[in-house]
């Protein structure tokens, strides 16, 4: 049983994924979020070159700059929180965290 739980450990360990580090405040089972780490490329760039991509993605209605924790992070507005949606939005991207924030259904008003 014991080297099961080695064997466990030292494959997560060689797959990058740290098990006890925390998640994303809204409790959402993504990727863990990796304490201050510096940021690679500029917000606004990686907002610029992703919210495309994320627009893709079912549900999604858009994609800003916002605050986790009282740190800017980019935060993506989605009509509703799905699996796909999960799936879709990294919890960081390039050093910068990542919300996801339901906000439902967004239309244009009428004149």
């Amino acid at each position: 049983m014991r080297f099961r739980w080695a064997a466990l450990w030292f494959a997560l360990g060689l797959l990058g994924v740290d098990a006890c580090s925390p998640t994303v405040e809204d409790g959402a089972r993504r990727a863990p979020v990796k304490q201050k780490e510096e940021p690679a490329t500029d917000l606004e760039e990686v907002l610029a070159e992703r919210t495309p991509e994320w627009m893709d993605v079912p549900g999604v209605v858009g994609a800003g700059i916002g605050l986790c924790d009282g740190e800017p992070c980019i935060v993506v507005y989605v009509s509703a929180r799905t699996p796909e949606v999960e799936r879709g939005i990294p919890a960081q991207v390039e050093g910068h965290r990542v919300r996801i924030e339901e906000t439902g259904p967004i239309r244009a008003q009428e004149p």
